[in-house]
């Protein structure tokens, strides 16, 4: 999660700067549906910090654990400042990809770029031990972070996004159509809160990390780990496509539909790989919204 936070501080030693970019597959090439002979759309999974979020949201999460220690117990065992594990995470990072390319030489691949990814599961796991051990996230109920998701900064036009993409169909047996929110972000909750603005989203649709919480629905500090690197992102958004495949969206034939991933940084490039390349398209939201009815 850090360091999809410090994206911009760093480089990963292929791609030099962040790319926002969508990724449609055909799950049938059958006759074109929709408005201007777009496919329909019946699976959408989006990237959060910094897709749905204006900015990084892992900072916030922080500063409402921060600030819930020193009102409720301002005498309780002092913890590192928040500075203390972006630095640590900054100079494992550093020190890994030094390490790294200095042992696949300047010759790098694209296969190369995306073992590289995977290696930084190391980094990212060594992140959350060490938030963990230090009870960072600790003292907070899924209420109070779901009321702080609330508070995120979305992108422009994010809701318009959404709203158009999850408009109930005019036929009410046509194909149905689903939302995802896929992330390495920290809390579910959060992520929930950022969506409530949402109608007609699904919960249930977001595959993240999550904090812990003990019988009395205080978080405890440690964090379920569930989607850590790159690898996880794209073998969930795979098990999605299925999923919507299996559910057979095709109405006689007719109707052509695709699955479409939203995401904005190396970490999400490994979904690229699910496609052959003539299918990536970068368009402006506008064409999202106008894609997504």
């Amino acid at each position: 999660m850090l360091a999809a936070a410090l994206h911009s501080r760093i480089q990963p030693p292929i791609i030099t700067k962040s790319v926002r970019f969508f990724v449609t597959t055909s799950t049938r090439m059958s006759k074109p549906a929709g408005r201007d002979g777009n496919p329909f759309v019946s699976l959408l999974v989006c990237d959060f910090d910094k897709t749905i979020t204006s900015k990084d949201t892992i900072g916030i999460l922080a500063s409402l654990a921060y600030s819930k220690r020193v009102n409720q117990s301002p005498t309780s065992q002092p913890i590192p400042p928040w500075s203390f594990f972006v630095d640590a995470h900054l100079k494992d990072y550093a020190e890994h990809q030094a390490r790294w390319c200095s042992t696949h030489g300047d010759d790098l691949t694209s296969p190369d770029h995306l073992a590289f990814l995977e290696s930084l599961r190391a980094v990212e796991d060594a992140s959350l031990d060490r938030v963990a051990a230090h009870g960072v996230l600790a003292g907070l109920t899924r209420d109070e972070i779901v009321a702080c998701g609330r508070t995120v900064p979305k992108q422009a036009r994010f809701e318009d996004v959404c709203t158009a993409f999850l408009r109930p169909h005019d036929n009410p047996t046509a194909y149905p159509k689903k939302l995802h929110v896929l992330s390495v972000n920290w809390s579910r909750d959060l992520i929930l809160g950022a969506m409530a603005g949402v109608g007609r989203f699904d919960g249930t649709n977001v595959h993240s990390n999550d904090l812990v919480f003990g019988v009395d629905g205080v978080s405890t500090g440690q964090i379920a780990r569930r989607v850590v690197a790159a690898k996880d992102k794209v073998e969930i958004f795979r098990r999605l496509m299925g999923e919507d495949r299996d559910e057979g969206h095709e109405t006689d034939g007719d109707v052509r539909t695709v699955s479409v991933f939203v995401g904005d940084s190396s970490m999400d490039l490994p979904c690229l790989g699910v496609f052959n390349l003539s299918a990536l398209s970068v368009i402006q939201v506008p064409e999202i919204v106008c894609l997504c009815r």
